[in-house]
Order: C-alpha cells, then structure tokens, then sequence
C-alpha cells in the first residue's frame, strides 16, 4: 500500500496547527474517541483517531489503528472511498485518501466507526480561496547586533484581502520564520539544515486597530471575519521581531500562510482565544478536543489557502 505524505512546508504548518487546537472538556468515565482532521483542495484528506484515557488513568492517549474510515459527498451522500491506514516509524499513524483530494465548495461527511464504540461522523466544505495581495514595506526592516553574535530582526509588512461581497468570510493567518543550520561534515563537506522557527520565539503584533483581529494565544496566529468589510478590500499592518545567533544560523524565509476557513473552524479558533493554555497531546490529562464532530471529540475543519514566502 503506498502512503502518501504531507509536503515538508504542509506538514509544518499541519502539525502546527494540530498542537494549536486542543480545547479541554469534562470526559465521562469510560475512554473515548478523539477525531481530528484539517482538510484541504491541495492535499490528501488525512485524519488522526485516537482513544483517550479514562478518568483517573495514567495511561496516555492510543492510537486507534483498527478504525473503519470512510468519506462521502452530498446530500444524498455519495460514497467516495474509504481512507487507508499509514504507518511510518516514529510518527503517530493516520488515514488517509490516496489519489484523492476535496474540492472547494463540496460537503464532506466522514464516518469513522471503531470497535466498541458508537458510531462517529461530522460534515464539513471547503471555502473558496480568496484573492489578496501581501507586501514589504522596503525601508522597515532593521538589523541590531549586540556585539556577542546575537541578531535582532524587526521589521514591517502589510497583509491586504480582497473581500469578496456578499458571502460570509472567516481568515486564519498564520506566520513563519526559516532557519537555516550549516555544519561541515567529517569529509570536510557541509550539511544544510533547514527547520521552522519555535513560533514562541517568533513575536506578530497586527498594528492595524480599526479591525476585530484575535491571536491564538501568543502564537504568531490570527482569526478575522469579514464582518466589518464585506466586500472591501482591507490592508492590515503587521510588525514582527525575532532574535536568532548568527554564528549558528542564518535565517531563511518569512512564510506567510492566509485560510479562508469554514464557519466551524473560525468558532473552534475563536474558542481557543479564550483559553489560558493549552493541554498537550497525549499526556493522560483527562482532556481532549471538542468541535462539529458527533459521538467523539474532535474536529473535521476545512479551508482553503495561498502561500506567500518573503525574504528580510
């Protein structure tokens, strides 16, 4: 069976994502499903189903590998295919389609059935992409070194939406910073390593007041609705900062990711803007994640999205 896998940027930002979104509830006793998939038009649908701990267990989180995952379209619900386990070493396993990804402006419903359990479905579309347009103001970008190697980068930049009129619109903008790692290898060669920065170590600030703009905690992540725009094209002021050693790196490409994202997804973000932390993934808390998913926690969220990657 072949696996198809996340692109090394898709994968960043999907894993990002996943850690950013757990809301803890109350659980009854007994163990239960937990669900969780963002689907997009660019990529395979994948989904993670995991088995949570039951009150007062220390166990942590399993993952389900025996679970019957199947995805339909439509009101009169259409079978499309049923998503096939993928292992790899060292990563938790999920489902996925293979030569299959959603479109835009389709409904999805996913049934997942677990042994033992009662059965688990939720619905969810994908929005259309909107147009918008991301620019550098040139002279904004400075440089401080504090003589002992340590590099402070601030600088400007402006995200502007095309709005389309008349349709009800939700953004997710998600920011990132490459580092690059160049070590000479034994041979004498060089090795080149490139990651994302920690996004605690990577400061967003909107400068732009006039719009209701909501961080995801202290993350370099923000949700706005088009509620004060419908139809306008807005133009919104950002400032970041970071520091980096530029005797051990050097820094890459700002990555700038802008989703038009379903209504269910913006209320799940909007939740967690309210949230004082967050629990983590498997760590036999007794907590999980809620959202539009029925008979399990979880979530089923589509969106669509454009990549934009700038050089400071």
């Amino acid at each position: 069976m072949r696996c198809y896998y996340l692109s090394f940027s898709a994968l960043v930002l999907f894993c990002s994502m996943i850690t950013s979104c757990e809301v803890p509830v109350d659980i009854e006793e007994d163990a239960q499903i937990v669900v969780q998939s963002y689907f997009s038009n660019d990529q395979d649908l994948i989904v993670y189903v995991t088995e949570s701990s039951r009150r007062g267990s220390n166990e942590i989180e399993k993952i389900v590998e025996n679970a019957s995952v199947a995805l339909y379209t439509g009101d009169s619900l259409n079978f499309i295919t049923t998503l096939q386990l993928c292992k790899k070493v060292d990563e938790p396993s999920f489902y996925t389609t293979i030569d299959f990804q959603p479109e835009i402006n389709k409904q999805y419903k996913l049934n997942v059935d677990v042994p033992g359990f009662s059965p688990i479905h939720a619905t969810n579309s994908i929005p259309d992409t909107v147009s918008h347009l991301i620019e550098i103001v040139d002279n904004s970008l400075t440089v401080l070194d504090d003589g002992g190697g340590m590099f402070t980068i601030d600088f400007d930049f402006d995200v502007t939406i095309e709005d389309p009129s008349g349709v009800k619109n939700y953004y997710h903008l998600l920011f990132f910073q490459e580092l690059i790692q160049i070590e000479e290898g034994v041979d004498g060669g060089t090795a080149r390593d490139t990651f994302m920065m920690d996004k605690n170590d990577l400061f967003i600030e909107p400068k732009t007041k006039t719009l209701n703009i909501k961080q995801i905690h202290d993350e370099p992540s923000f949700i706005l609705s088009d509620e004060d725009f419908d139809g306008e094209t807005v133009n919104i002021r950002f400032n970041g900062h970071y520091n980096y050693n530029q005797g051990v790196y050097s820094h890459g490409e700002f990555l700038i990711e802008l989703r038009t994202v379903s209504k269910a997804y913006y209320d799940l973000m909007n939740s967690l803007t309210k949230e004082e932390t967050i629990p983590g993934i498997g760590n036999g808390n007794n907590s999980y994640y809620t959202g539009n998913v029925t008979n399990a926690g979880g979530f089923f969220l589509g969106y669509s999205s454009i990549y934009k990657r700038l050089q400071f």
